[in-house]
């Protein structure tokens, strides 16, 4: 799921973000940050989560 997240962000900027700022470097750099940003967001959330769950069943 953290890749789809990661390939969502990808599009998303190619779409929106990079007419606005343009082609070069600087747009690959802040697109890759953002994207990883938001997939370890949700790996972290994911096991925040997952070991709520284990709490509640012990």
């Amino acid at each position: 799921m953290a890749v789809l997240i990661f390939l969502g962000t990808v599009f998303a900027w190619l779409g929106l973000v990079e007419p606005v700022i343009g082609k070069g470097l600087l747009s690959t750099v802040l697109m890759t940050l953002v994207a990883l940003a938001l997939g370890g967001a949700f790996v972290a959330h994911r096991k925040r989560q997952a070991r709520k769950l284990l709490e509640s069943v012990r």
